[in-house]
C-alpha cells in the first residue's frame, strides 16, 4: 500500500516540477518580450538625440553596465537560488520515496485456502505487524532470540505465544 503512496507522491512531484518550468518559461518570454519593446523604444529615443546629449548617455550607460556585471558576479548569477531550491525539492522527493520502499522491504502477503488475499505482514526488526484483507492493523508477532514468539492482539493485549521446535 505505501508503494501505492510512494508513486502518487512521485507523480505529484512530476506535475509539480513540470508546472514550475512552464511558468518559468512564461515568465522568460514575457521578460524577452518586454525587454525587446523597451530596445526598440530606447533605440527610437537615442536616435532623436542630439550628438553631445548621445555621448553623454554612452557614458551613462558604460556605468550602468559595470554595475549590472558586478552585482551579477557577487550574486554568483539569477538562476542560482531557483537551482538550489530545485536541487533541495528534489532530494527531499527522492529522500522520501526510496524510505517508504525500504520501509516495506519486509512486506508479505497471505492468501487463505481458497486463494482469496487474506492480509499482510510487515517484518520490522524483530517484531511483525499484521493487517487484515482491509489494510487494518491486526496484531503484533514478537520473536525472541530464544526462539519463541509471542502474539498480541491489536489492543496489545497478548493472546499466546510458541517456540521453534528443532
Amino acid at each position: 500500500m505505501l508503494w501505492f503512496l510512494s508513486l502518487i507522491v512521485s507523480i505529484m512531484y512530476i506535475i509539480w516540477l513540470t508546472n514550475l518550468i512552464r511558468f518559468a518559461c512564461d515568465r522568460a518570454n514575457r521578460i524577452a518580450i518586454a525587454t525587446e519593446t523597451t530596445a526598440l523604444a530606447v533605440s527610437g529615443l537615442y536616435k532623436a538625440m542630439p550628438p553631445e546629449v548621445r555621448e553623454r548617455a554612452e557614458r551613462e550607460i558604460e556605468q550602468v553596465k559595470k554595475q549590472v556585471v558586478t552585482s551579477q558576479q557577487q550574486q554568483g548569477g539569477t538562476l542560482a537560488p531557483i537551482l538550489k531550491f530545485t536541487l533541495t525539492m528534489t532530494g527531499i522527493i527522492v529522500a522520501i520515496v526510496l524510505l517508504l520502499n525500504l520501509a516495506h522491504a519486509g512486506e508479505r502477503s497471505f492468501w487463505d485456502k481458497s486463494g482469496n488475499f487474506a492480509g499482510s505482514t510487515i517484518q520490522h526488526g524483530n517484531s511483525t505487524s499484521v493487517y487484515d484483507k482491509s489494510g487494518r492493523f491486526d496484531g503484533t508477532i514478537i520473536r525472541d532470540s530464544d526462539g519463541t514468539a509471542s502474539f498480541y492482539d491489536k489492543a496489545g493485549r497478548f493472546t499466546g505465544s510458541s517456540i521453534t521446535t528443532k
